[in-house]
């Protein structure tokens, strides 16, 4: 299914899920996760789903703007400003 990916991670607890960018293949379950830095076209899906198999997971949005903040925020407290 076509989706847009906003900045996130994703977490799989149970299942797997997949993202397929460019050609390219990326699943991920709870041995591997997913951090998507910045909104990204992607075909994505739930391969393995079912009511014996579901998918359990957690999504955590990034706020680019609070993120440069704090990128910024960090930096200056690294160099001791």
């Amino acid at each position: 299914m076509p989706a847009v990916y906003d900045p996130c991670i994703v977490a799989i607890v149970s299942g797997a899920k997949e993202a397929v960018l460019d050609g390219q293949r990326h699943l991920y379950d709870h041995s591997q996760y997913l951090c998507c830095p910045m909104s990204i076209p992607v075909q994505a899906g739930t391969p393995t789903a079912s009511p014996e198999t579901p998918l359990y997971g957690v999504l955590i949005s990034l706020d680019p703007r609070l993120m440069t903040e704090l990128a910024m925020e960090m930096g200056d407290r690294w160099r001791g400003a």
